[in-house]
């Protein structure tokens, strides 16, 4: 399915964990990569599917904070 529903999620979690707690960011980014590699390994998705999965968790965390007046 395209884009990656999987990364889109974990990039969101990640993007508000790493917020709520900054000294786990390192962590935070190494788990939320893993998980994102491993769609790609478990061929879950294409690779074209995890970019794309990428923008649209960015999209979505703006879009958030644009309606929350952030």
């Amino acid at each position: 399915m395209f884009p990656s529903g999987h990364v889109l999620y974990v990039s969101v979690c990640g993007m508000y964990l790493a917020q709520l707690y900054p000294n786990f960011n390192l962590t935070i980014i190494l788990v939320s990569m893993l998980i994102i590699v491993s769609t790609l390994f478990t061929k879950q998705h294409y690779f074209v599917d995890v970019p794309v999965g990428l923008i649209w968790a960015l999209g979505s965390r703006v879009i958030a904070k644009f309606i929350a007046g952030v």
